[in-house]
């Protein structure tokens, strides 16, 4: 017997030191219901669709470049959007490389009762965004769907994803990054890394200052980061992105940006073909141009627009892209392919361009924690002749070339031929991101109106005015029309409109129309009360308003803006202007705000607004000064309007 116990003792010391994963503590089922008794219930949180009692991650990583991760998920839902939320637990992944195992699947009904998934419900689909996109047909996604969810029911899932060691040496690496809060509660989250000795991690925890746990078994190193009692974030308009407010963990098993850079040139340049059919297509597209600007021009709204884009997430099927002669020939591509195509046709056009790695949201760069991970998407940088770059977005399909909104102002890694380097992106001022709009009015005795509105857009509201009509029908424009003439007043007739060709990506949107509304101007004896209507066309606005008396987040605005409204207000001539508003000045390290009205004596006061933000992001601090000149500049009276009879 003793030896049956010596020996059964030196398997279990075994399996710790040969699987680090046997020593971390897992979940027993008896733990799993003393965490559903002692759940909390929909009044502890009334703001929230569930609480999430438990989230545990363990990623293994091992000495030849595969991995597992175990992930272990419990849910108790509290109203009927939660079931809608959590009902479908899915997951993406590359069935090249990974495969995903459902170790358990249940839910657990008021009562006691267990209902297991059943394998029917379990499936794996092409996602939605690569339909029609068959050279990325190993990306699936898993589709867990749950039954009998309710208020007060519970869910548990335990997944495992076992990720196969590379081929190449230098692929043996490992990066993530973990978020610790989300818009439900949650009660426990954890994840603990496991990794040999000879590739150990850099890591750094943002938001939250969390040291993980460390432990030492034989070769491997284990780190436990664990946050528990997380409060739910309840979502504010025009609030910062989750990564720069929750507690996050960023971890790589990279130590320099160089190295980074490195290995993805190894993946990148060598697809950068010359075959042929580039040749040919770059000829095609720089034989009318006059200049290298135009040889840019040309063939990047040659990417952009005829090359479709496919929404694939940067990293999910890898980092290295297609043959740029492949993705010619399919006409389609993801951020790597429409990249890789696009500095394929530059350089057979003798124009020397990068692929750059970009983060689309306004996210800080964490610099101590080298990865790819980071970045979201890959633009193309042009170096210039005055030392500038040009930034070239190959999905920007939708806006005015050279255009772009995501990443402006963020950090880029450049994978020049020698090195790879991090630059910052160009930021485009408020003058390029304008809204400029001439609303003339012409009152008759009677106090109809005619308004001739002329809107030229640029930049980020050219942006706007592209995506919301670009994919109308001509009858479902002309119903648009309709609508925008009825927001000047009640029973307004449209008498025409214009509408620049949209999918020219050379010159600004300019949109045009004339209306005439009925008694807008209110006749009471001998005054006309008028109050200026606002531009109907929703794109032309600024959409980032203050609303919130006080927040609990940073403002931030997709955009630094310039807006203008100016025109003027023509008025029978047996009438005087009685009151026009006051002159409206301020201005601040944020922005400027103006308001200015004229009258002549001639029939006729000219009236300007204008206000443009210089920044995009604005502090807590900040927010209170902000607020209240914006509404000041918005208040009712700064566009009231009287005449009066001589």
């Amino acid at each position: 017997m003793k030896t049956f116990y010596k020996t059964l003792l030196f398997l279990l010391l075994s399996a710790a030191v040969v699987n680090p994963v046997f020593a971390q503590h897992k979940y027993s089922q008896e733990e799993v219901q003393g965490l559903i008794e002692n759940a909390p219930n929909a009044a502890d949180y009334p703001q929230a669709s569930a609480v999430i009692l438990l989230h545990q991650k363990i990623l293994t990583v091992h000495e030849d470049g595969s991995s597992t991760l175990d992930e272990h998920l419990l849910i108790k839902i509290l109203k009927h959007r939660g079931k809608q939320k959590y009902g479908d637990q899915k997951r993406k992944y590359n069935a090249e490389t990974d495969s995903i195992q459902v170790l358990r699947a249940v839910t657990y009904k008021f009562g006691g009762k267990v209902i297991a998934v059943e394998k029917k419900a379990i499936n794996d689909i092409t996602p939605l965004e690569l339909t029609g996109a068959s050279v990325y047909a190993n990306v699936l996604e898993k589709v867990i769907s749950f039954p009998a969810l309710a208020p007060n029911v519970v869910m548990e899932l335990k997944l495992r994803t076992v990720s196969k060691a590379p081929k190449e040496k230098s692929d043996r690496h490992y990066w993530g990054l973990v978020g610790f809060q989300t818009d439900d509660p949650i009660l426990r989250k954890e994840f603990v890394l496991i990794v040999p000795k000879t590739i150990d991690a850099t890591y750094a925890f943002l938001h939250k200052n969390v040291e993980p746990e460390e432990t030492t078994f034989a070769d491997r190193l284990v780190y436990n980061w664990r946050v528990e009692k997380s409060p739910q974030i309840i979502s504010e308009p025009d609030m910062p992105p989750f990564e720069e407010i929750i507690p996050l963990l960023a971890f790589s098993s990279q130590k320099k940006w160089e190295n980074v850079g490195a290995w993805l040139k190894g993946k990148f340049y060598k697809h950068i073909t010359q075959g042929d059919s580039i040749r040919a297509q770059a000829q095609e597209l720089t034989k009318a141009a006059k200049n290298r600007s135009e040889k840019i021009r040309n063939t990047f709204l040659f990417v952009a627009q005829k090359i479709r884009n496919v929404y694939l997430k940067l990293g999910l099927a890898g980092y290295e892209p297609h043959d740029a002669d492949s993705v010619l020939a399919n006409r389609y591509g993801d951020w790597r392919d429409k990249a890789v195509l696009l500095v394929a046709l530059l350089k057979a056009a003798g124009i020397e361009s990068y692929p750059a790695f970009v983060q689309t949201q306004p996210q800080k760069l964490i610099a101590s924690v080298p990865m790819p991970k980071q970045f979201n998407a890959v633009y193309v940088a042009v170096p210039q002749k005055d030392g500038q770059w040009l930034w070239l977005n190959p999905f920007a399909d939708y806006s005015r070339y050279p255009y772009f909104l995501g990443a402006q102002g963020n950090q880029a890694l450049v994978l020049e031929p020698e090195k790879a380097v991090l630059k910052r992106v160009k930021q485009f001022s408020p003058d390029f991101n304008f809204s400029h709009n001439q609303m003339d009015f012409t009152l008759d005795t009677s106090g109809n109106v005619t308004t001739k509105i002329i809107s030229k857009l640029n930049g980020f509201f050219d942006l706007r005015a592209r995506r919301a009509l670009k994919g109308k029908t001509p009858k479902e424009l002309e119903q648009y029309f309709l609508e925008t003439a009825n927001q000047l007043g009640e029973g307004s007739t449209e008498i025409s409109h214009k509408l620049s060709n949209l999918k020219d990506l050379v010159d600004s949107v300019v949109v045009e129309q004339t209306a005439k509304t009925p008694e807008l101007g209110i006749v009471e004896g001998k005054m006309m009360i008028f109050h200026l209507p606002h531009v109907p066309f929703g794109f032309a606005h600024n959409p980032f308003f203050p609303s919130l008396e006080k927040r609990k987040f940073d403002f931030v605005m997709d955009s630094n803006v310039k807006v203008v409204v100016e025109g003027d207000v023509n008025y029978p001539q047996n009438y005087k202007a009685a009151f026009i508003p006051q002159a409206f000045t301020k201005k601040n390290a944020i922005g400027e705000w103006k308001i200015r009205f004229t009258d002549p004596g001639s029939g006729k006061i000219h009236y300007k607004y204008e206000y443009r933000f210089n920044k995009t992001w604005i502090s807590l601090k900040n927010y209170s000064g902000f607020k209240q000149i914006f509404d000041a500049f918005q208040r009712p009276q700064n566009g009231l309007i009287l005449l009066e009879k001589k």
